[in-house]
């Protein structure tokens, strides 16, 4: 085995679906998560911290979405 073969482009164009449901997940945890604080915000009284942490953890699965479909993308349009 080649080492310089663990690097190269793969030759597979319907691995760019793998980019695709990686932005369909990072999308529904998002709303999962949003929806979860905004429910557990109104029957329960958080302090500051939670929705502190909260909107660090939607700032990532954003980040996450957005990176997927950007690479998603890409990995079309290079066809």
């Amino acid at each position: 085995m080649d080492f310089a073969s663990l690097f190269t482009p793969f030759k597979n164009h319907d691995l760019c679906l793998w980019f695709y449901f990686l932005s369909v997940a990072g999308f529904v945890l998002l709303i999962v998560g949003v929806i979860t604080t905004i429910v557990l915000g109104i029957t329960t009284k958080q302090k500051s911290s939670f929705y502190l942490a909260f909107l660090f953890a939607s700032l990532w699965y954003l980040a996450f979405y957005f990176q997927n479909r950007l690479l998603y993308t890409m990995c079309v349009k290079s066809i």
